[in-house]
């Protein structure tokens, strides 16, 4: 037997390889679905995570918000002192008044740019703070009656001694605005002090003369106004404290 016919015999007459048009052309498929499968997780996963962000947000702003109002808004009492120093985000209070458990204060840290919200420990004899806000480029609180009209009405009686015995509840009953504004969020809402009085304990030491209204703008904008970053707002919720039983 000749030896090309030994390799004829083991030779496949139907065996054929890939074109490398063939083989192109598979490449150019894969590269094709794999780019569109890269972007479909791609697409899935900044939808996933862009959700996850809304999500942290909203559940940030709505703790913030009930923060701001289940404080606020069951205050016995509401006024405006300054800082009690440089570098302190508490108040001054006035000579006479003994700080106690319940007392609250809201503050800006201009350096830092957040928003402190400061409650005393009687225990501990300081303010801790409670709540802190970052990333705030400003903050406007409006303070005045519930009933402005009827405020200025009634305090003008007052002026003029023809005021009835009875206060009208509107004259001490307060409102307040807030707006809090950041670099990517604004805070803002507005309630009826449901329980406040007019001041700590009757908003004499910042507004002496009723009806008692206060605007307050922190900020380190100079485009929006003369800054207040001295000051700091100030109230008192009652504390529930255990009892001795007999």
């Amino acid at each position: 037997m000749k030896l090309k016919d030994f390799f004829k015999r083991y030779k496949s007459a139907d065996k054929k390889g890939f074109t490398l048009v063939e083989m192109i052309a598979v490449i150019a498929v894969l590269a094709i679905t794999s780019t569109a499968t890269i972007s479909i997780f791609l697409a899935v996963r900044n939808t996933v995570v862009d959700t996850s962000q809304v999500t942290t947000d909203q559940f940030n702003t709505s703790q913030i918000e009930n923060y701001i109002r289940n404080e606020l808004q069951v205050a016995t009492n509401v006024d405006i002192y300054e800082k009690a120093g440089a570098s302190s985000f508490t108040p001054n209070y006035p000579s006479g008044y003994t700080v106690q458990d319940g007392d609250e204060c809201m503050a800006f840290d201009p350096t830092n740019e957040c928003v402190y919200f400061m409650k005393y420990s009687e225990t501990e004899g300081i303010f801790k703070t409670r709540l802190r806000i970052d990333s705030v480029e400003s903050v406007k609180i409006s303070i005045a009656p519930l009933n402005y009209q009827a405020a200025l009405l009634y305090q003008a009686a007052v002026d003029a001694g023809t005021a009835p015995a009875t206060n009208p509840v509107e004259r001490d009953r307060l409102k307040l605005f807030y707006e809090i504004r950041g670099l990517d969020f604004i805070y803002d809402g507005g309630m009826v002090l449901s329980n406040t009085k007019a001041g700590h304990p009757d908003m004499s030491y910042w507004t002496t003369e009723p009806p008692y209204t206060e605007n307050i703008l922190w900020t380190n904008d100079s485009t929006l106004g003369a800054n207040q970053n001295n000051l700091v707002l100030a109230f008192h919720s009652e504390v529930s404290k255990d009892t001795d039983t007999v």
